[in-house]
This record gives structure tokens, sequence and C-alpha cells, in this order.
């Protein structure tokens, strides 16, 4: 949250979800019979369909077969309709995450996935880095201090 970066989660359910549009809107018929033939199938746990199913219902995507059936999106419309709920979805999570931890819950996270103002301030060397790092666990409360320590 602080670093302002997507889960490596939500990059993979976004690929996952370009190539699915990809299959949909080709005009290579065996590439969709192949896919309507596996839907059919369903083989849970398996299939890259049976995956890309449920990544679709996680984020309140149509589902494969509706997609297939119904390629109106273009390439764009349908990479930016499922950017736009990946990272709602992660936002919502990662808030709720957040508030349920202790040491992030004074923080302000005003954005969806923009850095914190603590490593806004930081020059890319390696010095600054660090004493950006001390001051973020200050500000969450994770340094342990002396007096704590004794």
């Amino acid at each position: 949250m602080l670093l302002g970066a997507v889960p490596i989660e939500a990059l993979l359910d976004l690929k996952m979800l370009s190539v699915i549009g990809a299959i949909a809107r080709s005009d290579n018929t065996t590439l969709k019979d192949l896919a309507v033939r596996q839907i059919a199938v369903r083989t849970p746990k398996t299939s890259w369909f049976a995956k890309t199913e449920t990544i679709l219902h996680k984020y309140e995507l149509p589902d494969t077969s509706f997609l297939i059936d119904h390629p109106e999106l273009s390439r764009k419309g349908w990479k930016m309709e499922c950017k736009k709920k990946v990272l709602h979805f992660w936002n919502v999570q990662l808030r709720a995450d957040a508030m349920s931890k202790s040491t992030l819950q004074c923080l302000a996270f005003t954005e969806e996935f923009s850095t914190h103002q603590i490593w806004d301030s930081v020059n890319p060397n390696v010095k600054d880095v660090k004493r950006a790092s001390i001051k973020v666990r200050l500000a969450t409360g994770t340094y342990i201090l002396q007096t704590t320590k004794a």
C-alpha cells in the first residue's frame, strides 16, 4: 500500500483476462471451437479456462461463454474494463487489510495505488532509500527504539 504497487496476483489476472478477451475477439474459428469445447467440459482445477472462469467471477466480469458469444468490446475497451475492475477489487481488499493492522490504521491512503508521501520524496540513491525505509518504519510504529528494547 505504501509503495503504490499492484499485487503480482492482480497483474497475472490481468494477463489472463487479456488473453481470454483476445480469444473471444479472434476470427480463428478453431481457437473459438477449442474454447467452447473446454468451457463445455469444465474440468475443475486443471483447465486454463476453468481458472479464467474463477477470475472472471472474482472481478464480477461476464463469463467466458458470454464473451465468446458477444465479442462487442474492442481490445482497448476490454482491457480498460478489466483494469478498472481488478484495481478496484484490490484497492478495496488492501484497504480492508490495512485497516485491520494496527500499524497501518493511522496512515492516510489518498488515491488508488499511488505512492505514499514518504516515498514520493525519495531520490533514487541508496542513502535516501535507507532513510525513507526508516521513516516508513517510524510512521507505522514498527521501528524498535532502544527504550522499547529495554
